[in-house]
Order: C-alpha cells, then structure tokens, then sequence
C-alpha cells in the first residue's frame, strides 16, 4: 500500500510514522519501528516512500519532519478534529 493513497490521504502506517516523528528531533529506525509496533521490513518501505513524498528526511540514521512533512501533519491533526 503506497503512502499516500487515492484521495490523498496518507496510510494508516505513515500516519503513525509522521506522528511519531512528531514529537522526537529525529529517531533512528529500530526506535520507530519500537514506537510503531511494526517490523522493520515495512518501516523500511514506509521511510522510503515518505523520503520520496519529501515528507521526512534522513541524516545520519535518524529520520525526522521536514517542512513539508510537517505541513501535512496538521491538515492530518485538523481533518482528525473535523
């Protein structure tokens, strides 16, 4: 399942991920993967499909918000609200 599914929305497993982010400056793979409950397998493909939608970035192993990554945060926060 792509991150960003037909009508825009972000799957269910990337919101967790950008939620996660969030709330660290920047965590390493194992410590999401811990956060999420999910095996490293699929972090690895959702890391990689939110790096190529510029929502998060990677540096040094930790991955963190971009701008961008965080802008869709909070049109996810205020659609959650609605």
């Amino acid at each position: 399942m792509p991150c960003l599914e037909p009508d825009k929305n972000i799957s269910g497993e990337a919101k967790r991920i950008v939620n996660i982010l969030s709330n660290a400056n920047g965590l390493e793979k194992q410590a999401i993967a811990k956060e999420t409950g999910f095996n490293l397998p699929l972090i690895s493909r959702k890391l990689r499909e939110l790096i190529e939608k510029e929502l998060i970035l990677e540096n040094e192993g930790k991955y963190s918000l971009t701008d961008k990554g965080k802008e869709a945060l909070e049109v996810l926060n205020r659609q959650r609200e609605s």
